[in-house]
């Protein structure tokens, strides 16, 4: 599926029915919001304060210098923002996880939903998501660390962005194959 803003790869999201009819749970109350408030006024506010969010990380990016990778301008003033807004409850790990005798450096946590692994990068960073850091100490992409400490531990979702590309994972062990944790 492809929209203005979102590109979805694979089928972990199907497709929403195109008849027009309101889908099941987008009530107010399924929000959290009152019954009186009018959903659509609350995604017309986000939207903006997503919006000058943005403005202001940009503005702060224009600032560092041209070889900063910008990690905590886009973790402070960009995803972890921007996160809240949809409702996500971050929670630094300074230390990252430590999984099997390895330590995977995942930066934050969710909390509110089921703590679930979050890795969060500078938008500048030249490897993005998909190579390994030619100057750091990971052994491996940012995708690629989320995905093997999916594959390892029991938690079946992880995400992982550079700010500018937020991915969803999921835990991908082939059948009959077990978690490292578990045996």
């Amino acid at each position: 599926m492809n929209y203005p803003s979102i590109r979805i790869e694979g089928t972990i999201l199907s497709r929403t029915s195109s008849t027009g009819l309101r889908s099941p749970c987008q009530r107010p109350a399924d929000f959290g919001l009152e019954s009186t408030t009018r959903v659509k006024d609350e995604i017309a506010r986000a939207w903006a304060d997503a919006q000058d969010y943005w403005r202001i990380f940009q503005r702060r990016l224009e600032t560092l210098r041209s070889d900063s990778p910008a990690t905590t301008e886009t973790r402070q003033q960009w995803m972890v923002p921007l996160l809240g807004l949809l409702g996500y409850q971050l929670e630094y790990q300074p230390r990252g996880v430590e999984l099997n005798g390895k330590t995977y450096a995942i930066s934050h946590r969710v909390t509110n939903r089921g703590n679930i692994p979050l890795h969060i990068i500078g938008c500048r960073e030249p490897a993005g998501l998909d190579r390994k850091p030619e100057k750091a100490v990971l052994r491996m992409s940012a995708h690629g660390m989320v995905q093997e400490y999916l594959n390892l531990q029991d938690e079946l979702y992880g995400l992982v962005t550079n700010g500018r590309v937020v991915r969803l994972l999921r835990d991908n062990l082939a059948p009959g194959q077990a978690h490292l944790s578990g045996v």
